[in-house]
């Protein structure tokens, strides 16, 4: 489809001039993330466009929004590009939900978080037949590909596995801490405690976890302060500590803060 052009557009009463040219606004935006337009038009609000397109072999869709003051370069553009259907898509089952043909196909793409949710779906035998193997496989592309949620979820399997406290568990809680996933600093810093070998790890995964406010990071860390393990001994910063997990819930830190 080729630009709208205002002076047919007007006689026919199909848009104004201003409308006009928010729509080759919006078309220039779009083309400018590097869409091959195949569709383009209204999308409710004034100003408002959705489109379909290609990027490459992705099919990609989305809106732009084009305000009065924009051009191309600052009007807003949201999309989603799929890759070509791949392994994980043409294993799926005939009649799966489209919703989970497109996790598949942004799993295929390298998107982790959507790996995780394909994965969930085959533990749970949600929308596709229950399979612990496949599932087990999504979690770990989905940790390869630097999802700190999918580490954390395959750190979890692994530990119902092989016991909370086996090195594979607590390296997959570390990486999953390090992605940002601050309820796995907590678990490798519980984890490396009760190993009771105390380590600057172990200080790095309890202090990640509770400038996050992971309650569980917290306890640790205060339970490292008021013994003095691997930071210097300080009761006041312990207690800090322990009022910090206690606050947001944790009742084993509020017992110790009434300890000391």
């Amino acid at each position: 489809m080729g630009r709208p052009l205002c002076a047919f557009l007007a006689v026919l009463a199909a848009c104004t001039l201003t409308a006009c040219g928010r729509a080759g606004v919006a078309r220039d935006a779009v083309e400018g993330q590097g869409i091959a337009i195949q569709d383009l038009g209204p999308a409710g609000g004034d100003g408002a466009f959705a489109f379909t397109g290609t990027r490459g072999v992705e099919e990609c869709s989305g809106t732009v929004e084009v305000r009065p003051e924009d051009d191309a370069t600052t009007a807003r553009v949201t999309l989603d590009c799929l890759p070509p259907p791949g392994a994980h898509t043409l294993a799926l089952p005939a009649g799966t939900a489209q919703a989970l043909v497109a996790q598949a196909r942004r799993c295929d793409g390298g998107r982790g978080d959507a790996c995780v949710a394909l994965g969930r779906a085959f533990a749970d035998g949600d929308g596709v037949p229950r399979d612990a193997g496949r599932a087990a496989y999504l979690l770990t592309l989905a940790c390869a590909a630097d999802s700190g949620l999918g580490c954390f979820e395959l750190a979890r399997a692994t530990a119902a596995l092989e016991g909370e406290t086996s090195t594979a568990a607590i390296d997959l809680h570390v990486k999953a801490c390090d992605l940002g996933h601050a309820p796995a600093c907590g678990e490798a810093a519980r984890s490396l405690y009760n190993l009771d070998q105390p380590s600057p790890r172990l200080v790095r995964m309890a202090r990640q976890g509770c400038d996050a406010d992971d309650a569980r990071a917290c306890m640790v860390l205060g339970v490292l302060f008021a013994n003095g393990i691997e930071v210097p001994l300080d009761m006041e910063e312990a207690r800090r500590k322990l009022m910090q997990a206690c606050t947001v819930g944790l009742q084993p830190a509020c017992e110790l803060v009434e300890a000391l």
